[in-house]
């Protein structure tokens, strides 16, 4: 393939590496030499199937966490910037945005910018860089790709890592139906998401509805269902909160602020019997942990 495409390709280290430990249950070793291999690929799918040459590349992290891994970062090209972390959470995000702001405002040569990471802390760059009417990919694991990122840049930008294969999808690996909540059955079965978000709402409403009767439904639905749902978009959020709903696990009511403006709450039916058993699968875990310690 010839070719003619310029690219600028910043990686977010510690999202490879730590989603590979942590979501995908890799040792740190093994996610070590996984993290090298599927940084080799991803270089080789930018030329082969993107058809383009990523001649700026840069790796972020801590890196006195990872001495060992800068010769080869090294040998492939990269231009290792180091940030400092503090209680395993590093700056990277700021970083990264900031260079990659830089490289578009200093070199309009480079056709694409590609960043390899995924999550929502992402989003206000990738906003600027559409501003300037420039194309920005993204390449990262499929739990780990923010709906609201695949929703701004479209689907045709985004590129998912398979952690077995280290190798690129274009679209993720397709999944077994997942069950749906049964209108003949009680309680009724929730599938992951609808979990997560029933999670997520019961948590509000233990720290919001003592305090004020109520929990602002639409704080709630930018702020902690994007936290538990960071991989759907935010119109597939308010769907499966929706559903929660639909099916009596949730009520919402109106109120009214000092102003006369309206706005949503809702409350949790505690005495569901589906909430009542996460309520008490929460409980034992958090039991667990607590011998374990």
């Amino acid at each position: 393939m010839n070719i003619q495409k310029l690219a600028a390709v910043l990686i977010d280290y510690d999202n490879i590496y730590v989603t590979l430990i942590n979501q995908y249950d890799y040792s740190r070793s093994k996610a070590r030499a996984k993290t090298v291999r599927i940084i080799g690929n991803l270089l080789s799918h930018m030329e082969e199937d993107m058809g383009v040459s990523p001649i700026i590349r840069q790796a972020f992290a801590d890196w006195s966490l990872y001495p060992d891994i800068l010769n080869e970062l090294s040998i492939m090209g990269f231009r290792v910037v180091h940030v400092k972390g503090v209680t395993g959470k590093n700056s990277a995000d700021i970083e990264l945005s900031l260079s990659l702001q830089e490289v578009m405002l200093t070199r309009p040569d480079m056709d694409v910018l590609i960043v390899v990471a995924g999550d929502r802390d992402y989003l206000p760059i990738a906003q600027r860089v559409q501003e300037k009417a420039k194309r920005i990919a993204f390449y990262s694991f499929e739990r780990s790709l923010s709906g609201d990122i695949k929703e701004l840049v479209g689907k045709e930008n985004c590129f998912y890592i398979d952690p077995e294969t280290n190798d690129v999808l274009r679209e993720p690996k397709k999944k077994p139906p997942s069950s749906k909540l049964s209108s003949t059955k009680s309680p009724p079965k929730l599938d992951r998401s609808q979990e997560s978000a029933m999670r997520a709402a019961l948590e509000a409403d233990r720290e919001y509805g003592p305090k004020f009767g109520s929990v602002k439904l639409s704080g709630f639905l930018v702020d902690r269902l994007a936290k538990a749902l960071p991989e759907k978009s935010h119109l597939e959020r308010k769907d499966i909160f929706s559903s929660l709903v639909d099916h009596g696990l949730i009520k919402l009511n109106t109120e009214s602020d000092v102003h006369g403006m309206d706005f949503t709450v809702f409350r949790v039916e505690l005495n569901h019997p589906l909430v009542k058993k996460l309520a008490h699968q929460k409980k034992k875990k958090a039991r667990s942990r607590k011998a374990r310690s």
